[in-house]
């Protein structure tokens, strides 16, 4: 099972069972425990009600959603002691802000100018409401990053810092964003972009946005078959990039990359073997699916006996791409 932070409710059935019984002590609890107006989390379980009551990852998305305002502050202040990333009034512009909980993170943190880019129209709209219910004075553009106007639409660039939090996997042509990124910095301002690892264990036995095993492990195509065949809603994931990749596509724009600090050693080889192991023999919706999560599972288990420094390239469950326009 995908674990997140601040977890309220372990299943779909246990989430709505409670929110059934007793709505507002649920609100009560989610008001003190997520730092959240309790009319916008009205509002969001609401939403949660209407339209995934038959979801049995509802539960994931509630966490997701009322999580993220503690989660990013949590982020930051990491990012602040490991790279030392000020946010203290800087001028930030944080793409595919979602609800905007992330923009309310970086006022609580001192940040001057908060802008953020969110494309998906309901998205857009609950961020519009949540900013509302907590008086933020954080501004959200409804565009794309990808969008050749997208400085004008974001009110001109200058940027302090951009961060781009678990989007890149969802863009068709990341190397679009990641010019559009230099062109909305000022000289040495910096880019904070995550994207979870597709070969950290627990991640291989459970995709981050469906949930499904060894489905990071496949080429898109075959991807979006195996969610078509037990998942009814879009699938929207492009590209599971490695670090490599990614920071050779900012080096090609101009950005120079930040090292990532080194991870504590850990047997990671014994636990890849293991989630291996478990994918071979897990539950498929179909043999076509079954045999090609099986020949990634031999793929990633050649790298897992080749590859030099394996904590690292394994070992994280996120990626964090630091890099300073030059």
């Amino acid at each position: 099972m995908c674990q997140y932070p601040w977890k309220m409710f372990t299943t779909s059935k246990d989430m709505f069972i409670a929110l059934d019984a007793d709505p507002q002590g649920v609100i009560e609890r989610v008001a003190q425990d997520y730092e959240l107006h309790p009319r916008f989390i009205r509002y969001y379980i609401d939403h949660l009600c209407q339209a995934h009551r038959d979801n049995p990852q509802a539960h994931a998305y509630f966490d997701s959603e009322f999580g993220l305002f503690k989660r990013t502050i949590a982020t930051l202040q990491h990012l602040s002691d490991s790279l030392g990333i000020v946010v203290e009034t800087a001028s930030v512009l944080d793409v595919g802000c979602n609800s905007g909980h992330s923009l309310r993170a970086f006022e609580k943190l001192g940040a001057g100018k908060v802008v953020g880019i969110e494309y998906d129209p309901q998205r857009y709209a609950t961020s519009q409401y949540m900013l509302e219910c907590h008086s933020s004075s954080a501004k959200v553009c409804h565009a794309s990053i990808l969008d050749d106007n997208v400085i004008d639409q974001c009110g001109g660039g200058n940027f302090d810092l951009i961060t781009c939090f678990d989007v890149i996997e969802h863009l068709p042509t990341p190397d679009k964003a990641i010019a559009n990124f230099s062109q909305l910095l000022r000289p040495g301002g910096r880019v904070i972009l995550t994207i979870a690892n597709r070969y950290y264990p627990d991640i291989m036995l459970c995709e981050p946005h469906y949930g499904l095993p060894g489905m990071t492990l496949l080429e898109r195509d075959d991807a979006k078959i195996y969610h078509d065949l037990v998942r009814d809603s879009e699938y929207d994931v492009f590209n599971w990039f490695t670090r490599n990749a990614l920071e050779k596509l900012f080096r090609r724009h101009g950005f120079e990359v930040i090292p990532e600090a080194q991870i504590k050693a850990r047997h990671i080889r014994s636990e890849v073997f293991n989630a291996l192991k478990a994918l071979w023999f897990a539950d498929y919706p179909s043999a076509s699916i079954r045999n090609k999560v099986r020949r990634s599972v031999c793929r990633v288990g050649i790298l897992n006996a080749c590859v030099r420094n394996a904590t690292d390239f394994f070992g994280r469950p996120i990626f964090t791409i630091a890099a300073q326009l030059i």
